[in-house]
């Protein structure tokens, strides 16, 4: 196939030479691709990892006061609506309906009070679902990395790039 003059062995270099340039190429521009997917992939992980840390703050410094000022507002409403009660019984057989009228808009004030924190207690309770939600899709995310033998940082992959390159 090779011929054995200088003339000949000079084409059959440059051929080869031709072949490994095309080649390495090419390879470079499969790793370029590859390293736009991982860092698509490290992108998509930290957003994630943003919402992981609102979560654990919800968790650990908003819904504790939250759950404590809940309970705190109900057994203050089961007094005020007590009182209402009660002021309203006394009313019917007292003259002083002035009073009993502030003390009912007072009871109404903490009760519209109390079904706003109830509201936002619900809020609180659907953030947390969709956090676990978002917690099971980065531990899935992950074990599809981990099982793939995939789990390379963006510096990892531009380390062997560079490697390659140098390599060639």
């Amino acid at each position: 196939m090779f011929e054995d003059s200088p003339r000949a062995r000079s084409t059959d270099i440059s051929k080869l030479t031709a072949r490994l340039t095309r080649s390495a190429q090419i390879d470079m521009a499969e790793l370029k691709e590859d390293e736009r997917a991982w860092v698509d992939v490290l992108t998509r992980f930290r957003e994630l990892q943003s919402s992981e840390k609102t979560a654990m703050d919800l968790r650990n410094n908003v819904i504790p006061p939250l759950d404590k000022q809940v309970i705190e507002e109900s057994v203050q409403l089961d007094k005020v609506q007590e009182e209402v009660e009660e002021v309203c019984f006394h009313s019917m057989f007292h003259a002083n309906l002035v009073q009993a009228k502030l003390k009912v808009q007072r009871a109404k004030i903490g009760a519209r009070d109390l079904q706003t924190l109830k509201s936002a207690a619900a809020l609180v309770t659907r953030n947390l679902g969709e956090i676990k939600d978002l917690q099971s899709d980065i531990a899935r995310l992950e074990r599809d990395l981990e099982g793939t033998g995939s789990l390379k940082t963006v510096e990892d992959v531009q380390r062997e790039v560079d490697q390659l390159s140098n390599h060639m």
